[in-house]
């Protein structure tokens, strides 16, 4: 019976077309000089999204001493964003950097635990919103030129002391590196959480999986290795801020055990938080690029590594050329890549007083124009910043260039919402319109609109004050477009 009450909703409303949305965030100039940003419900709650990212706000040129302030609701307060400039060192922070002369704003904000909204707007001196125009999401944090990534593997008991002993080396440079875990009890014992746990409370660290038991392809249980091993870092551990919220802790990072990799793993990641597999020389060596998105299986295509710092036992696979090393970054840097450092600890304490290494480490980091950042968090930006459409707010009203701009049904505002939410949407061919409200069985609950409308930019509230808190639904339909969201209602 409930399988084909789903059936009777899928068909009558087309919730099957929000489950792979392409379009994560929605951008909207709203009345005061506020700019809206909503990201999709579903996404937000699979993967989190407490990195902040970066917009990119024209501003008017007449302007100094510009204050930013983000809010997540009308019930909440405004709250002051940190004011940066371009010769301070800061990464991964709620920051805005104006640039006066070229009339931009770079506001870097994070979305709320709770919420999938944020406002924002730029006040002057006298607290006054002054007119804003979005231009677009930065393709990297603050705009910068070029990324450092670093990630690490193999952590377990044996070579927990090789961790200890390597990630002050990057954290006193304010490098970021990801780590890649093998958690099977037989592996990583209690005593080795406790130091990952102290490694993590240190910052500068992302935790990634690494298997269970750093099998040969294919697993004996692909389950229990991807899975599992999921599992086993969320019960043990206490993740960093930016992978975590008041309800779910997120790891994006699979690290293939061995270089080794096949459609059984691509399958699971989506059953998780993972967003990015991570593999070493057998996709591009020298990979400084993002990996494509993949709409079907829903995450990352596997990325490679850009090269291998230290040298290995068997003598090969490690980088202990400086100058080939810091050549290597100067042309990712050049071309505006990522450059991507992998180390493992047993090959790289051998060497760790050896002068290649500190004298790398302190070439490539400290630097005011590159964005020093986890994988994972790497590639959870950039999941919004590639998926963004942008559009020329200017034309939405404009009955010239209406017939040029498809129907647009906008996510509703706020979500989750409190007894009433705003819904906007844009008709481009005047007819009749319908606005309804539907329950989780399909069932109409509210009719907002049905009668003619003109071409133009709509808003319609929904009062659910009467109605019960839980999951809804509302649809958009005029001539042949018809198009449904979700909405979540909270008492």
């Amino acid at each position: 019976m409930v399988k084909i009450l789903w059936i009777k909703i899928f068909l009558t409303l087309g919730v099957c077309n929000i489950l792979y949305s392409q379009n994560i965030i929605s951008v909207h100039h709203l009345p005061l000089n506020r700019i809206l940003i909503q990201i999709d419900h579903d996404y937000h709650v699979k993967f989190g999204f407490k990195y902040p990212i970066t917009y990119l706000l024209r501003i008017p040129n007449d302007n100094q001493d510009l204050i930013a302030e983000k809010q997540y609701s009308d019930s909440t307060l405004w709250q002051k964003i940190p004011t940066k400039s371009s010769t301070e060192l800061y990464n991964g922070i709620e920051a805005v950097r104006f640039d006066y002369q070229s009339g931009v704003a770079y506001v870097s904000a994070s979305f709320d635990d709770q919420c999938d909204s944020l406002l924002i707007r730029i006040n002057d001196v006298n607290k006054n919103a002054v007119p804003v125009d979005f231009k677009k999401v930065a393709q990297y944090y603050d705009d910068r030129k070029a990324v450092v990534t670093i990630t690490a593997d193999d952590w377990c008991d044996g070579l927990d002391k090789g961790f200890k002993m390597c990630l002050p080396l990057f954290r006193s440079r304010g490098l970021y590196v990801t780590c890649g875990i093998i958690t099977d009890s037989t592996w990583s014992s209690k005593n080795t959480w406790a130091s990952i746990q102290k490694q993590i409370d240190s910052s500068y660290i992302e935790i990634a999986s690494h298997s269970r038991t750093h099998s040969f392809f294919p697993y004996n249980n692909f389950y229990s290795e991807v899975i599992g091993s999921w599992d086993d870092i969320n019960t043990h551990l206490k993740l960093p801020e930016y992978s975590r919220n008041k309800n779910s802790q997120y790891i994006y990072v699979w690290i293939s055990p061995r270089s080794t990799y096949g459609i059984e793993i691509d399958t699971l990641l989506p059953q998780r938080s993972y967003l990015i597999p991570r593999q070493v020389g057998s996709i591009d060596v020298y990979n400084d690029k993002y990996s494509k998105w993949d709409s079907i299986l829903r995450h990352f295509q596997p990325t490679s590594t850009t090269l291998e710092i230290g040298k290995n036992s068997s003598g090969t696979g490690g980088i202990f050329d400086l100058t080939f090393l810091n050549a290597k970054f100067d042309s990712i840097k050049q071309d505006g890549g990522i450059y991507h450092m992998l180390w493992h600890p047993q090959d790289l304490v051998p060497y760790i007083d050896f002068p290649f290494v500190s004298n790398h480490l302190d070439y490539i980091s400290r630097r005011q124009d590159i964005w020093y950042v986890n994988l994972g968090y790497l590639y959870l930006y950039h999941l919004i910043q590639s998926s963004y459409t942008s559009y020329d707010s200017n034309t939405l009203n404009s009955k010239e260039n209406g017939n040029k701009i498809n129907f647009r049904l906008d996510q509703n505002y706020p979500n989750p919402f409190n007894s009433s939410t705003t819904i906007r949407y844009h008709v481009p061919r005047a007819g009749k319109v319908t606005l309804k409200v539907y329950d989780v069985l399909g069932r109409e609950k509210s009719i907002l609109v049905d009668k003619y409308l003109n071409v133009g930019e709509y808003t319609d509230r929904w009062d659910a004050v009467s109605f019960s808190t839980g999951i809804y639904f509302y649809k958009l339909t005029s001539n042949n477009f018809s198009e449904v969201k979700k909405m979540v209602y909270i008492k």
